[in-house]
């Protein structure tokens, strides 16, 4: 009957130790986060597909507020590159980032993307983000993702950079 006992306590151990592996693993780690900044006038065809869906409100990214798009040399696209690491055996499905603004951003565009990380699996995802030009690239972002159905989040604060 001790023996019965043991090897229940030494299972249910295993089974507790494999959640708890589970649950840490579901926490996606941000390894790195780069900027890239491109003025508008460079990138016509985005910005004014952008500036058509915004005025048509077609748009189906996210709207921080309005503008005027007076001039396409007062705005820029920054584009967020983030490196992100699964380290658990489980997928992390749906992945999403979404860039906290600050008084320069006007929209983040829309990916049509909802990427997944397989375990134990590196990857890159971006958002771009539309801003007035020469403002800081230092933003805050937040990853959303789910595993098994829940949904778990993780946020990084970037370190200044001026473009």
């Amino acid at each position: 009957m001790r023996f019965l006992a043991a090897m229940l306590l030494i299972v249910v151990l295993l089974a507790a130790g494999f959640i708890g592996y589970c649950y840490w693993g579901a926490t996606m780690e941000i390894e790195a986060v780069a900027a890239s900044v491109v003025p508008a006038v460079e990138a016509m065809g985005t910005y004014n597909d952008t500036v058509r869906q915004i005025r048509d409100e077609t748009f189906l990214g996210t709207r921080y507020r309005l503008d005027d798009f007076i001039m396409p040399d007062g705005y820029t696209f920054l584009t967020l590159t983030v490196k992100l690491r699964n380290r658990g055996i489980l997928p992390q499905d749906w992945i999403r980032i979404e860039v906290l603004p600050n008084a320069a951003d006007i929209a983040q565009l829309y990916t049509e993307r909802t990427p997944s990380l397989g375990g134990m699996s590196a990857g890159e995802l971006s958002a771009t983000v539309l801003m007035r030009s020469g403002a800081s690239t230092d933003r805050r972002i937040r990853v959303t993702y789910y595993v098994l159905g829940t949904q778990f989040s993780v946020e990084h604060q970037m370190a200044s950079q001026n473009p």
